[in-house]
Order: C-alpha cells, then structure tokens, then sequence
C-alpha cells in the first residue's frame, strides 16, 4: 500500500518552526499552489490500486499556525483530493508537528467524503521535548503521562460519538537499541497501538541518505534497514514489532473476544507450553485469556484454571484453584502495565519476565510503583504487561 504525503514545498531536511514550510502563508507555503499540487497528484494516481491514500500534509507547525486557518485549508484541501479522486483516503494532520489533535474537541471538520476521513497523529520520545524524562524522571510516571496526553490529543476520536478513524503515521526509534529513552518510550508507546488496533507507519526504513544536509552518505539510525540496505538494523526487528504487524480488532470477526497478555519490552506474549508452564513467546502462538475485572481472574480459555502467584521470585503457575488474593491480578502502576497481586505477608508481587530460565514469566515484589515522588529510578519493563483485546486468530 502506498500513502502520497505532502512533505515540504521547499525541498530541505524537515522541519523548524521557521524553515517557511511549516503553515499556510509561510514564505515557502502558498495555499493556492497547495491545492494545485493536490489535485494534479491525486488525480495522477486515479485508478492505481496500490495508492490507497493521501495526506493532506505533513507536520503544520510555527508561529503562524492557528485553528482557524487549519480548518479553512484542510477543509479546501480534502474536498480538492476526493473531487480528484474519490477513492482516495484523505489524511488531515494536527498542529504543533502533528502531535494534537485536541483542538477537534470543539469543532471537527465538516466534510462529506464518503467515510474517506482519517486523522494522523505522530509521537517519538522527544515529542514535546521530553526524551530527557524518560531518563531522570519514574519511567511509569512518564509511561502514564504519554498515554494520558496521547488520548486528550487524539485517542478521543476514536471514542466519540462520531468516531473517526486515527492513523500512527510516524512514530520511531533509534533501531540500534543504544538509546535508552527511546526504548522506554518504544515499549509504552506499543502497547497504545496493539490495545487500540492502530494502523502505522514508522520512521524510517532507509538505512542511509546520498545526501543530507550537504552531508554525503550518512547513516538514518532510525532506519529498519542498515546502512548497507541489505539487513535490519535490529535483528529482533520482526519480534519487537511482532504483534502490531497483524490486525488484532477486526469488526467483522464472528470469534469471541478474549485477550493476549503481550509483554512490550521483548514483543512476546504468555504462551503456555508443556506441563502448564507458562512463558513469554511469539506472540502469533500467544494463549488465549479471560479476564474477570470484578475478582482479578486471568484464565486460560477452554480450561478451569487460572494465573496464580506462589511466591516471590517464583514462577506464576496455571491452578485449578481460582480463589483468593493470590488469583485476584489488578493493574497497579500509574503506567497500567504492572499487572499484580497483593498477598498477605508478602505484599504486592508483579508479573516479571525471567530472562535466566527460558523466558518464563515470574512474580516479584513490584518495582517503583511509590514514584511519584521520584526518587526511583529503576526500569520496571520487565515486569510490563499488557492484556491486548483481540478477536482473529
């Protein structure tokens, strides 16, 4: 599938609140030729299959930016690609380089495009200037602040009372894994798009540049490829990414709803093997959960038995006997990915995957969930869980 995207009018290395691209009436950013390049280039593609839609434009932003102008051109804009070609999907942006939405709360757009309408949203560690905090400040603090902040901003229009379709067109990392904040945003921001069934698109696939700011050949760390273009940079790329690559919400499904229990930090998912063992695995063989909210109960379908904690540092086991705390599991962070039990004279005891004994999935005492004072800073991914609603198999 291809997404035509409206870059820049001026060809450089985006983007700058002052660089003359960023909105209407910028030096660079003449409305007029705008939609004179909408119409020839959605109309160009008329009839080509593949091209399955096109975004309005990518990441307005600078001191010109308003909500007034935004909803006179990217109603001109969107009206000019669907009369140039109907089958298009018309992409609309946010302000502040894509990162808000918000403002939608209190006037959407007024179009008639045939269920043609998605909204795009963009988040990267640094969204905000904020990939420091993910360093200095309690990673589940921070974790819980992005998904808050991304569901003000733009999760709402998928819950409204008219919903309307919401695209990831660009969130990304640092593929070679050095960079700390941006594995910690990576693992959060997952589990929003697996829990919401978004559609994607990430930054970036090239594995370098012929030519960069009158750099020659430098290399997109970034990138899925390396720079060689012959490898992903991150060989465990397929893993990491595993779940969000498939559909997990399908509205035409006849199957049951239940739940996968994903694990972000790896990209695996409990599965349960031989002699009720459970671990973490590829997450296209993940077991099939239950989840009762009022008792805390994580059963595997199509059995009686149930996730329950023995002890701490000790595997979870699957039991017949689904009674008392030990059974009863409750998010416990302000991140909602400590998935924990609190037991009489050992207190609350986490989910934890166990990386020295064949991934199996552990409970311990919990880590930093008293940090909002911040003064822990230990990373607590490893203890991260998420159960994912799914109805596909």
């Amino acid at each position: 599938m291809v997404v035509l995207d409206n870059h820049v009018s001026k060809p450089m290395w985006c983007c700058s609140d002052n660089d003359g691209n960023g909105f209407f009436g910028d030096r660079y950013f003449d409305p007029a030729e705008w939609l004179h390049g909408l119409n020839l280039v959605a109309g160009q593609y008329r009839g080509k299959s593949q091209v399955v839609a096109m975004s309005l434009r990518n990441e307005l932003r600078g001191p010109r930016q308003n909500e007034l102008d935004w909803h006179r051109y990217m109603q001109d804009g969107a009206t000019t690609i669907h009369s140039a070609n109907p089958d298009l999907l018309v992409i609309a942006s946010g302000l502040s380089y894509d990162t808000t939405l918000g403002f939608l709360r209190n006037a959407s757009l007024r179009l008639d495009l045939a269920d043609k309408l998605v909204y795009e949203i963009h988040r990267y560690s640094f969204t905000g200037g904020g990939r420091q905090n993910w360093l200095v400040h309690p990673v589940n603090r921070i974790c819980g602040y992005l998904k808050n902040r991304f569901e003000d901003q733009a999760g709402f229009l998928l819950s409204s009372d008219a919903p309307v379709p919401l695209f990831v067109s660009e969130f990304g990392v640092d593929q070679r894994g050095v960079n700390q904040a941006d594995n910690r945003f990576l693992s959060c921001f997952l589990t929003v798009i697996a829990e919401k069934d978004l559609d994607w698109a990430l930054w970036a696939l090239q594995g370098s540049y012929y030519l960069k700011s009158g750099k020659v050949g430098p290399e997109e760390t970034y990138g899925v490829l390396d720079a060689s273009w012959a490898n992903p940079r991150d060989g465990a790329f397929k893993r990491h990414y595993g779940l969000i690559l498939n559909m997990t919400q399908d509205p035409r499904s006849n199957i049951s709803s239940y739940y996968t229990l994903f694990h972000p930090q790896t990209g695996g998912c409990a599965r349960v093997g031989r002699k009720f063992i459970v671990h973490v695995g590829d997450c296209r063989h993940s077991s099939r959960w239950s989840f009762d909210s009022p008792s805390g109960r994580i059963q595997l379908i199509g059995t009686s038995r149930c996730l329950r904690v023995v002890g701490n540092r000790m595997r979870v086991v699957l039991s017949t006997d689904c009674s008392g705390a030990s059974t009863s599991w409750t998010y416990l962070s302000s991140s909602m990915l400590q998935i924990g039990a609190t037991i009489k004279q050992m207190g609350r005891l986490c989910m934890e995957w166990n990386t020295t004994n064949s991934h199996t999935i552990l409970s311990n005492k919990c880590i930093c969930l008293d940090a909002d004072d911040g003064t822990c800073l230990d990373d607590p991914r490893s203890q991260w869980f998420k159960l994912i609603p799914t109805n596909v198999i």
